[in-house]
Order: structure tokens, then C-alpha cells, then sequence
């Protein structure tokens, strides 16, 4: 039986859309799931950084604690790793928020060190074949930078993190559908192919963007993206396009820059030095071109972009059926009290599934499914993940919800009562006790028993509630 989650991080989704444009959702076929902001989208990778600070500081204070009680030959191998987990809920806010999270975690490095891999030995062509001294080497069989890209986070949507349906909420609104189309909805959006950006070729263009490269010298060119229709052709994308034909839509993040920027600006942009490479593991995002700003819609591709590199989303997941049967979003006109209890019976199913189950998905053998694209087309197949070693790793799992459902989540850890203004894009963390606590460690807590006891109380300590240091200006999320 796996041990369970050892750090649980409890989030919320970053600003929305309809709270900075209020005529939004006039325009929209969906006014009940808002979209991110691009401040809001900032906002989730800074947050994704801090997460991963967080989980890289414990692994060097847990390593130092092993290393000073085991043999000098075990150290090496005493470092624990976090194998992370994201549940989010099925509104596009959250879905967002979760995507730009999991690239916060892959853009995280504590430092800007390369690092040299020898590549497997491949069979050397009829030019390079020839006899081989001892102790040489050829020039293409020599140490290279593998651009293997960041690890993807698996992704699961569950209902029951679904926003408070309280009638207060929508008044001026159409409430939104059932759970069941909720989930559908999301997981139908993940699964569409969508446009890529691509940088111009100029000298400052030093970083490749996926799936063209993780870290491209200095000057060197992107390959354009081809995009695929429906009838199997392929044709240049919007990226490539924009390339050649100068000019660039207001709301597009893949325009040309030369004809929106002086001669003078392009000739300061290019004498910039080149900053340092980055690894081969560290996620690169892409960055706009031209002024955005906070209350924008987010660039177009950049969610994508984000989504192809570094999440891996579990179709096969649906918490509201057997095995998990933990719930569903709950129904329009919700009380205060009845969304509390939907939270709770939702963790506590979560918290037993990953005791018993770990990481994986039901009906599969594998520990984790992830599927990818094939061909570049909306078709998806199975990718088995490999089994994870459950001695050397550390589950976290990271719940993106809304303001009520944080609060909820916060009081069934705690088992106690807790209304909290939690910011937008907070985080807190439960942290799990080497021992258990026993009941006379603390103060007697009166409980009553029509309130589902999640058991987490006495097994997790809340390190940090509803913080939102990592967003301060001139704060760095990496520290």
C-alpha cells in the first residue's frame, strides 16, 4: 500500500477576464467560465515557481537529514524526489491556472549550469567510418546538450473542486451546466490540436520554443510549425505566416515585429547579450513581442504551447464514477453548508485512493496514462508511464479550486472551522507529520458528528494558509 500524499498544496485560479472587462460576458457563449487574465497567467506560473522553491528546499533539507545518519557510500543516493500530481476543477480559469502552474514548475532552476550528457552510441556512416584508437573519440560521437525537454505533470479534472453554485454568484449570469458537461467540456478543450507561437529569426531570437528545441544557440533560426487540417494537408502556421506578411492582429501574439517597431528599437534589441543557456530540462515559455497587459486576454498559442510541453492530462480520469465516486460539483443553489460537505467527502475519497492506489489511473495497469498527440492530428494513444520508485519519491498533490472551495478544503485538513479572504493565485501547503499526532499533543477539538472528519488532521500540519508573498512586486517566486 503506497503511504499517500506527503505534501498537499492547496491553490487558487488567477484572475479572471470578466473581472477586468465587466461587458465579457455579453460576448461570450459561456459566461459562466471565464477564461484567465494575462496578468492572471503570470500569476499561475509565478505561482508554479514557488510551488516548485517550496519542494526544492524540503528535498535538500530532507536530504541533509538522511545524509547525516547514513554511510558516506549511501549518500548519493539518500536525495527523495516529488513525483507531483495536479487536480483541477473543470472551469477554464482552473484549467488554465493548472496548465500555467505546471510551467512555473518546469521553468524552475536553481541555477543556470548546463549540464553534459554522453549520447548512446549510434552506427557511424560509410563518411565517419573508420578505425577508432584507443581513447578517441569523433567529433559526433563527442558530449552533446540533449534537449529531451521538462518532465509533464499529469493532469486530472475533478468535479467535485468545482466552483460554489450559489445563486448569489449568478444573478446576472447563465449558471453553468451540470458536472458531467463540465468535465466533458474541459477535457474536449485539452484534447484540441491548437496553433503554435514562433519567434521571428533575428539575432535576439536565442530561445526555441516547442516542439522545435528547448534551448537554441544565438541566432539560430525556428523551424516553422506546419499545422494540420482535416483533410491531412498542412500548411504554414500563423507563426510562419507572419514571418512574411507585416502586420499583426492587436489580439495575436504571433505578428511581426518589424512592423510595429523601429528601425532604432530592433537594432537595441539585438545588441543585448545573449543570456545564459539554459538546460535541457527547464521549460522555456514564450514571451510577447509587443506591450501586453495584465488585464489582456492572454497571447494566443501560450496556453498550449505550455499545455503540449509540460502537462500530461489523464482522459480516463472521472472521479464521479467507480472506482473513486467522490462526487460531483453539486447542484445550482448550493448552501454555504452543502458545498463544505462536497469538498470534504471529495478529499477524503482523494486521500484514500492515493494510500491505496498511488498514482494509478483506474483501468490501466500502468501507474500514469498520458497520451500525446499523434501526427500532429487531434488523435490521441497511450503513452505507459514507468512505475515510480515508491522508496525514493514523494507524492505531492497540488488542488486548484476557487475561493470557497479553498476555504473548504482548508477546514476538512484541519478539521476546524476557517473563513479566510483568500487571494487569487494563493497558496497554502500541508505537509505530512513524521508521526501521527496523538490526541492529548493538542487542545480537544468538539466535533460534530453530522461533519465528514476527513482524518487529516492529525496526520498533516498547514504550513502556510492563503499566501500570497510570491506575487508582491519585486518579490522572486524562486526564493
Amino acid at each position: 500500500m503506497a503511504k499517500g500524499p506527503a505534501v498537499v498544496f492547496i491553490t487558487r485560479h488567477g484572475a479572471r477576464l470578466d473581472a477586468a472587462d465587466s461587458q465579457w460576458h455579453l460576448t461570450s457563449p459561456t459566461p459562466y467560465d471565464p477564461p484567465l487574465t494575462y496578468g492572471g497567467w503570470q500569476q499561475a506560473k509565478a505561482l508554479g515557481v514557488r510551488i516548485s522553491a517550496l519542494l526544492h528546499a524540503r528535498e535538500a533539507e530532507l536530504s541533509r537529514q538522511s545524509n547525516d545518519h547514513a554511510h558516506p557510500a549511501d549518500s548519493a543516493k539518500s536525495r527523495r524526489n516529488h513525483r507531483i500530481v495536479i487536480h483541477t476543477s473543470p472551469y477554464l480559469r482552473c484549467v488554465q491556472t493548472s496548465i500555467g502552474i505546471a510551467a512555473g514548475i518546469s521553468s524552475f532552476h536553481p541555477d543556470n549550469t548546463p549540464t553534459l550528457r554522453t549520447p548512446q552510441p549510434r552506427a557511424a556512416s560509410a563518411r565517419t567510418a573508420q578505425p577508432k584508437a584507443k581513447g578517441w573519440l569523433p567529433l559526433t560521437d563527442r558530449p552533446v546538450f540533449e534537449r529531451s525537454g521538462p518532465k509533464k505533470i499529469p493532469l486530472r479534472i475533478d468535479a467535485f473542486l468545482g466552483e460554489w453554485l450559489s445563486e448569489e454568484y449568478f444573478k446576472h449570469i447563465t449558471p453553468p451546466p451540470v458536472s458531467a458537461l463540465m468535465v466533458h467540456t474541459a477535457k474536449n478543450d485539452l484534447s484540441q490540436p491548437s496553433e503554435y507561437v514562433e519567434p521571428l529569426p533575428t539575432v535576439y531570437a536565442y530561445r526555441g520554443h516547442f516542439p522545435g528545441g528547448w534551448a537554441k544557440t544565438p541566432g539560430s533560426p525556428a523551424t516553422p510549425t506546419r499545422t494540420a487540417t482535416h483533410d491531412g494537408n498542412t500548411f504554414p502556421s500563423p507563426g510562419s505566416l507572419a514571418q512574411a506578411a507585416h502586420y499583426r492582429e492587436r489580439s495575436s501574439s504571433q505578428g511581426s515585429v518589424a512592423a510595429n517597431a523601429s528601425i532604432k528599437s530592433l537594432r537595441l534589441l539585438a545588441a543585448k547579450p545573449a543570456p545564459t543557456r539554459l538546460p535541457d530540462h527547464i521549460y522555456s515559455p514564450p514571451t510577447p513581442s509587443f506591450a501586453a497587459s495584465p488585464s489582456d486576454q492572454i497571447p494566443r498559442g501560450y496556453v498550449a504551447h505550455a499545455r503540449d510541453a509540460c502537462v500530461a492530462v489523464d482522459f480516463q480520469w472521472d472521479s464521479m464514477r467507480a472506482p473513486q465516486e467522490w462526487g460531483d460539483g453539486g447542484e445550482y443553489g448550493d448552501e454555504w453548508s452543502t458545498m463544505h460537505r462536497r469538498f470534504r467527502k471529495g478529499l477524503a475519497g482523494m486521500m484514500q485512493w492515493y494510500k491505496e492506489h498511488g498514482v494509478k489511473s483506474p483501468g490501466s495497469s500502468s501507474p500514469l496514462v498520458e497520451r500525446a498527440p499523434a501526427n500532429g492530428s487531434g488523435s490521441y494513444f497511450e503513452v505507459p508511464a514507468a512505475a515510480p520508485a515508491e522508496d525514493e519519491e514523494d507524492l505531492v498533490l497540488i488542488l486548484v479550486t476557487h475561493g470557497a472551495g479553498c476555504n473548504a478544503l482548508l477546514g476538512a485538513i484541519s478539521n476546524q472551522p476557517i473563513l479566510l479572504d483568500v487571494g487569487l493565485a494563493s497558496l497554502s501547503m500541508a505537509e505530512r507529520r513524521d508521526e501521527p499526532r496523538r490526541p492529548s499533543d493538542g487542545p480537544p477539538v468538539y466535533r460534530r458528528p453530522s461533519v465528514i472528519d476527513v482524518g487529516m488532521s492529525d496526520e498533516y500540519d498547514l504550513k502556510i494558509t492563503a499566501s500570497t508573498a510570491h506575487l508582491l512586486a519585486g518579490a522572486d517566486p524562486a526564493k
